[in-house]
């Protein structure tokens, strides 16, 4: 017998991973206390990692932290309560910017939300809507609302 779960455990999942909410009762995974923000400049799928070749490396580059970008630790203000109605969407609550770029990153493609500051798991991943290259100079950072995370 298949099964799927609920719209109500998807908005809770991502509120439980990300912050914003309380988890759904005693959940197996815990939470970590801060996630981090990361580049790529090669394709993510479900099976990658925090190790993942293509994650962009020297020119000052660094995961953000959401301690770096909300000064507070998985707080709402940046990953605000999960919504919807048949899938559970949550997206940033204000824009998020990296160090600025000392050296070439690359065309960044996709992101990632890991749970290590360095290595660790893959959360959560995606592709840019529009790749986007980043030259020494430069300053990448997403608006609020840019970044959009999904459990259905």
């Amino acid at each position: 017998m298949a099964g799927n779960k609920s719209n109500y455990l998807a908005k809770k999942l991502l509120d439980h991973v990300l912050g914003g909410a309380t988890g759904p009762g005693s959940a197996p995974y815990t939470a970590p206390s801060l996630t981090y923000l990361g580049l790529w400049t090669s394709t993510l799928d479900d099976s990658s990692t925090g190790d993942s070749a293509g994650e962009v490396s020297g020119g000052s580059y660094a995961r953000t932290s959401q301690v770096d970008v909300g000064g507070k630790n998985n707080d709402p203000t940046l990953w605000p309560t999960a919504t919807g109605a048949a899938v559970g969407t949550k997206s940033n609550g204000i824009p998020i910017t990296f160090p600025t770029a000392s050296a070439s990153w690359g065309t960044i493609t996709h992101f990632a939300i890991c749970d290590a500051l360095t290595s660790g798991n893959i959360l959560y991943w995606g592709a840019l809507t529009t790749s986007k290259v980043i030259d020494s100079g430069d300053t990448a950072s997403f608006s609020a609302g840019a970044l959009v995370v999904t459990e259905d």
